[in-house]
């Protein structure tokens, strides 16, 4: 029975992993357009609509500036990208979604699994980092290629086409600061990729119960234990709230009686 356990989440830690995977590839595709303004946009040479050998073989050093401010741009958010992937991959491997817990469940047994506090709590802190740095220099991207464009304005088609790009990467920006700073400010493992937000609010089933002060904690309280999400056939007998968070609980004495 457990190993048929394991291999269930193990094949749910996969599927996860596939589709932030294919996520992201997506959005890496388009933030990369999204990101390089110069290219991207429509541009006017010599009353004429530019081509891509027009804006290098126009003499005119601004165009290789802004060029390379938009790869600037491009490898803060790859960097950006690592620093999200990896922190995706820990909560998968290391959290579970449980839709019956409450969203802020993880706030109140993350404290047993100490190792994984600190790796995750890190996690969170760098990426806000990150997603800092690439707000600032998405910033100095968008007001140096705006001049440059804008310089060499075409038709309506620049504004539409400089204003959706930098729309794109508004959508992005926010929903990593979101995900960022929530996490950080409530403690949570809020998804960046899997949509609706997903908040993964408990223990991996391989992690828990295997936390030293948790079996310590069990040890030295012989009226109260903990209810693992595998064990939700005892809910239907005597469980109560032990707190206003929804934290299961079952009087030991009870347990035995039951059987």
């Amino acid at each position: 029975m457990v190993e048929k356990e394991k291999k269930k989440y193990f094949t749910n830690d996969r599927k996860q992993k596939f589709k932030i995977t294919f996520y992201f590839l997506l959005e890496l595709f388009k933030i990369i357009i999204a990101s390089v303004l110069l290219l991207s946009v429509i541009q006017d040479c010599d009353g004429e609509r530019c081509m891509l050998n027009d804006k290098f073989n126009n003499g005119d050093t601004s165009t290789y500036i802004v060029l390379v401010v938009n790869v600037l741009n491009i490898f803060f958010f790859l960097l950006m990208y690592g620093f999200e992937l990896s922190r995706e991959h820990f909560i998968i491997n290391h959290f579970d979604i449980n839709k019956e817990l409450p969203d802020n469940y993880i706030t109140h047994i993350i404290d047993n699994y100490s190792s994984i506090k600190s790796k995750f709590l890190i996690h969170n802190i760098n990426y806000l980092l990150v997603v800092y740095i690439l707000i600032f220099i998405s910033l100095i991207n968008w007001v140096i290629s705006g001049l440059y464009i804008f310089n060499n304005y075409y038709n309506f088609t620049t504004a539409i086409t400089f204003i959706t790009n930098i729309l794109l990467i508004i959508t992005k920006l926010y929903d990593s600061y979101y995900t960022a700073t929530t996490s950080n400010k409530k403690k949570y493992a809020l998804s960046a990729y899997i949509k609706v937000h997903i908040n993964f609010n408990t223990i991996d089933s391989d992690f828990i119960y295997k936390s030293d002060s948790f079996i310590e904690n069990i040890e030295n309280n012989d009226n109260y234990i903990d209810i693992s999400d595998s064990e939700k056939n005892f809910n239907e007998y005597m469980v109560e709230d032990h707190d206003v968070y929804g934290t299961l609980s079952i009087n030991r004495e009870d347990l035995m009686n039951f059987n």
